[in-house]
């Protein structure tokens, strides 16, 4: 692994250059999602199972087969499952609701399913599938898979939502290129403190500054990063058919803290782009 970029914002975020693999063996491991009750689980969108972490035996154990929706006996009635899919398996995990301050604690995640093609919500206690309606904001650019996307870059689009949740304004676009082909700008995690991505990218992990408005820093795999989430002082980072974890900083650099207060201030007196407010409730 090499880390290339801003070296001091990488270790102002990190306590570490080198990504730990803690499990392997995966297909395709996606939707790394952490939670209070069950801490980190994960996807294999080939193999169709959700697996979760375990600290203790430092193991990943099986927490739901069939998680994509797949056999029928997952689906809801008037779901069908495609023949022939490459990835029916579960992708991206995510919280449910997690900016609506006035809903009351949920235990669910929202499960995206590629086998039934729907956006489901499970109950983390009795791991039951049901329909859930939503909205989605994605990452733009993937894989060359249009000729406006060729392969070795990646874009984020970023959307102001301070003003109105559920109306969003195109603030910028942020692109990045690389020579290496393989990877994408796919999933990513939000840090609140540092007002950054963790994002996957062409060739491994970039930290996507959102107010310089580009990639300022990037430690490469030599390989494909899927999906990145934050929990339990780590970083989890799904791809290269493992899962792998950075040690986060726990104590914040003073040259960063007191630009980031004046920042806030200035945003707060202005009423423009404001930081999203954190989640109403762990699960």
């Amino acid at each position: 692994m090499e880390l290339v970029g801003d070296e001091a914002k990488w270790d102002a975020i990190f306590a570490s250059r080198e990504a730990e693999l803690v499990a392997s063996g995966f297909q395709w491991p996606e939707g790394p999602r952490w939670t209070k009750s069950k801490g980190l689980l994960f996807s294999d969108t080939i193999s169709g199972k959700m697996y979760r972490w375990d600290e203790a035996t430092k193991t990943a154990v099986v927490f739901l087969d069939d998680a994509g929706g797949c056999p029928k006996a997952n689906l809801v009635e008037g779901y069908e499952c495609a023949a022939g899919q490459a990835e029916p398996g579960p992708n991206g995990l995510s919280r449910e609701y997690p900016y609506v301050k006035k809903r009351k604690p949920s235990h669910n995640i929202a499960v995206c399913q590629h086998g039934a093609r729907r956006l489901a919500q499970m109950d983390l206690n009795s791991r039951e599938m049901t329909e859930l309606v939503a909205y989605l904001v994605v990452s733009d650019c993937c894989q060359g898979a249009t000729p406006t996307c060729p392969a070795g870059e990646a874009r984020w689009n970023v959307y102001d939502l301070s003003r109105d949740l559920w109306r969003a304004t195109f603030v910028r676009r942020i692109e990045h290129a690389d020579d290496v082909k393989e990877g994408c700008a796919d999933g990513f995690v939000y840090h609140a403190w540092f007002h950054v991505l963790l994002a996957s990218c062409p060739g491994g992990l970039c930290v996507v500054g959102l107010d310089e408005g580009a990639v300022i820093a990037k430690l490469r795999f030599g390989g494909s990063v899927a999906n990145v989430e934050l929990g339990g002082g780590y970083a989890w980072i799904t791809g290269n058919g493992g899962l792998y974890r950075i040690k986060l900083n726990d104590e914040k650099p003073a040259d960063v803290v007191k630009p980031f207060a004046e920042s806030l201030q200035g945003r707060a007196e202005t009423g423009a782009h404001l930081r999203p407010p954190p989640p109403s409730a762990e699960l």
